[in-house]
């Protein structure tokens, strides 16, 4: 797991894991029943934090962001709608989708 700090950081930490799944609500509802620690999407936490049930462990770091793989066939001459998807997601990508809810 890689970290970075708010002034640029950055700290490798070897983790056990105590679970694995790819779904933010499972992850989310393992930490409110104390299985353990995670990280994962501010937003998907902000409430449980503002109302106390979580609270952040090193609100100064957060993960290194990851990259997003937009996939398509591969077809001999794309669409012009396919065209216009993958411009569309090219632009609105390249920006955060929302601010940090957590800083």
């Amino acid at each position: 797991l890689q970290l970075e700090r708010d002034d640029g950081v950055r700290h490798r930490l070897a983790i056990r894991r105590v679970l694995a799944t790819d779904s933010l609500y499972a992850t989310r509802e393992a930490v409110r029943l104390g299985l353990g620690a995670a990280l994962v999407s501010g937003w998907t936490v902000q409430e449980d934090i503002a109302e106390g049930r979580l609270v952040r462990l090193l609100p100064r770091w957060r993960g290194t962001a990851l990259p997003v793989h937009l996939l398509y066939p591969n077809p001999p001459a794309p669409s012009a709608r396919l065209r216009y998807f993958i411009e569309a997601m090219r632009r609105s990508m390249s920006e955060p989708l929302w601010p940090d809810p957590l800083s």
